[in-house]
Parts: C-alpha cells; sequence; structure tokens
C-alpha cells in the first residue's frame, strides 16, 4: 500500500510540475479541482465520498463557528 501511496504521490508531483506558471492565475475553485482534490485521491481520500471528505466543513474555533473547505473524516 505504502508504494502504491507513493507512486501516486509521484505521478502527482509530475502532474503539478507540468501546470508551470498557470497555476499563479487560477482562482479558487480551479486550485481546489486541479491541484488539492487530486491530491486527496493520491492519499487516498476520495474528495466524492461525503463519508471520507466533508466540503465546508463547519467547526468551531473558540466561540466563532468557520467553514474549513475540506474535512477529512475517519471512520
Amino acid at each position: 500500500m505504502n508504494e502504491e501511496i507513493n507512486d501516486a504521490l509521484r505521478r502527482y508531483a509530475e502532474r503539478v510540475q507540468s501546470f508551470g506558471d498557470q497555476i499563479q492565475r487560477w482562482n479558487e475553485v480551479e486550485v481546489k479541482r486541479y491541484l488539492i482534490e487530486p491530491l486527496l485521491t493520491a492519499l487516498p481520500w476520495n474528495p466524492a465520498d461525503p463519508n471520507f471528505v466533508r466540503h465546508e466543513f463547519p467547526v468551531t474555533i473558540g466561540s466563532e463557528t468557520k467553514k474549513v473547505d475540506y474535512a477529512l473524516m475517519l471512520g
């Protein structure tokens, strides 16, 4: 399993390098779609499965509730 993850992360790193300077022009949605979600998949967290990855998940920090872009769920 570790070797599979290592291979997936190597492929991910090569893919990111292939984007070059265009990354600097991406908006938040593009960063999530082309960088974050492929990384989650490589690790392997399925961003399309709410049992494992929750989007815009509310968390309480002190007395405030904020939303995190991604929450990785266990169990």
